[in-house]
């Protein structure tokens, strides 16, 4: 199973970007953002790490 961090977490004036890294055989790195509103729907109301 791969292992995943969130590195950074920023928010951003339409809601959230991160920086991602996932580890299996190989490392990768991605940007992911969400909107407000999906930032929203995933959280379910919990506060953001880190705040």
């Amino acid at each position: 199973m791969a292992n995943i961090t969130i590195q950074s977490a920023t928010e951003c004036d339409n809601g959230w970007s991160y920086q991602v890294k996932l580890e299996n055989d190989r490392e990768y790195n991605y940007d992911v953002t969400l909107s407000q509103s999906d930032y929203n729907q995933w959280s379910q109301g919990a506060s953001h790490f880190g705040k």
